[in-house]
């Protein structure tokens, strides 16, 4: 389990598929209760991450670094941080979409 956000952006990137965001194009902000503000931009085959909250975004998460990181891993069940209220989400197609553009961690 990785709780240090850059820790956490090194393995998104490592374990990033491209060819599963071809024809999307997103802007999701994330904002972390433990470490700031981000942004994620999918554009067709693209994914950029940076600090800040940047262009209109069609989903907003709030969330914890260790919550967000077992999500996105394959760990845990989307499901149970949102129902604890610990992932707090506007536009659940978008955050869905985003978790199938990342191979599981091993």
């Amino acid at each position: 389990m990785m709780t240090n956000i850059d820790e956490v952006f090194r393995s998104l990137k490592e374990r990033f598929c491209p060819e599963l965001t071809d024809g999307w194009f997103s802007t999701i902000h994330f904002i972390f209760t433990d470490d700031g503000e981000w942004t994620f931009d999918v554009n067709s085959g693209e994914l950029q991450i940076t600090q800040g909250l940047t262009g209109e975004p069609l989903s907003v998460v709030k969330t914890d670094v260790n919550t967000f990181d077992r999500v996105f891993s394959g760990e845990l069940p989307l499901e149970i941080p949102m129902m604890a209220d610990r992932f707090d989400v506007d536009n659940l197609v978008e955050i869905f979409k985003l978790q199938t553009i990342f191979k599981k961690r091993r």
